[in-house]
Formats: C-alpha cells, sequence, structure tokens
C-alpha cells in the first residue's frame, strides 16, 4: 500500500470516528433535553395525581350514589401514576412514554365527569375547599399541557435526528431508538 492511499484510508477513517462522535454527542444532547422537559411534567403529573385522589376521596361522602365512578377514577389516577414511575426511569423510552399516554386518555373521561358530578344545589359546594379544588384542576391542566407541549417538542426534535441519514444508519448500534410522545 502506498503512503498516499494509507493517508487517504486514515483520513477518511479518522473523519468517519469523528463523525460518528460528532452524531453520538448531538443525539446524547436531544435526548437530554428530553430528560430534562420530562421533570416539570413529571412534577404536575404527579401534583395533579395528588389533587385526583383527594378529591376523589372528599367527594366520597357527598356522592353515595357515584361510587363506582370515583373508584373508576382512583384506579386511573393509580395507573397514570405507574406510567409516571415508568417514564422517569427512561423518559426517553417510546414504550414507557405510549404506557403513559395509554393511562392519560384512560384517566381523561374521569376527568371530564369529575367537576359534574357535584350537582349545583349540593350542600357540599358550600365547602370552600372542596370548590376550590375543582377550580384548581382546570388551571393545573393548561401546566399540564405546556409541559406536555415543551416534552413532545423535545422529543420530536430527537426522533428527527434519529431518523435522519446518515445518522440513522449509526443510532441503532448506539442504542438511540425513538422517543414517545405524549
Amino acid at each position: 500500500m502506498s503512503s498516499s492511499s494509507w493517508f487517504t484510508t486514515a483520513g477518511a477513517a479518522l473523519l468517519l470516528c469523528f463523525w460518528a462522535l460528532g452524531a453520538h454527542n448531538r443525539l446524547m444532547a436531544l435526548r437530554s433535553a428530553i430528560h430534562a422537559a420530562w421533570g416539570p411534567l413529571d412534577t404536575l403529573l404527579t401534583e395533579r395525581g395528588q389533587s385526583l385522589a383527594a378529591l376523589c376521596e372528599r367527594l366520597r361522602p357527598h356522592l353515595p350514589d357515584e361510587q363506582a365512578a370515583l373508584d373508576a377514577g382512583l384506579a386511573a389516577v393509580t395507573q397514570v401514576r405507574v406510567g409516571v414511575d415508568q417514564v422517569r426511569l427512561k423518559p426517553s423510552s417510546g414504550d414507557a412514554v405510549a404506557g403513559l399516554a395509554a393511562a392519560e386518555a384512560a384517566l381523561a373521561p374521569t376527568l371530564a365527569r369529575l367537576p359534574t358530578l357535584l350537582p349545583a344545589d349540593s350542600p357540599a359546594r358550600q365547602d370552600d375547599e372542596l370548590v376550590a379544588a375543582l377550580a384548581a384542576l382546570p388551571t393545573l391542566d393548561a401546566h399540564l399541557s405546556f409541559a406536555r407541549s415543551t416534552f413532545n417538542q423535545a422529543a420530536q426534535t430527537y426522533n428527527a435526528a434519529v431518523q435522519q441519514f446518515p445518522t440513522l444508519l449509526l443510532a441503532p448500534a448506539l442504542g438511540f431508538g425513538r422517543a414517545g410522545v405524549l
């Protein structure tokens, strides 16, 4: 092998190594952005879960005919809590985020129905803490929507980078898979 072809081969190999290192570092930075975006969302989901569980228990004595609905609400809150715990381990895991998204979908009917369970003329409407807890849900949902949007944007940016050629060839070998969105 002549010295010029050896230098060309070594230069190409070195260039390929530097490109692979750069691609790896970029994907790591994007995955770190997903983890950073998960923090506020995790906090808000946990806070909402605690609020909903407390609200269901607080409504229980006032709604003897709706015990099944309250139990279903608590079960959905528990399912979301399990999903949050799974995503907390690895926020960039597509499977864990998909499980959380399914749990959130199961909770949606409870969130929609909960404010309507208590009749307007109910004596429980005089309970200031109960009324405040019910009124706080839309505000918490607005904060959750923003945090979810931030998380999804980070995940979509990461997914676009993973699917981009030639990184697409290297990503699976380095353990970079698709991230889930909520």
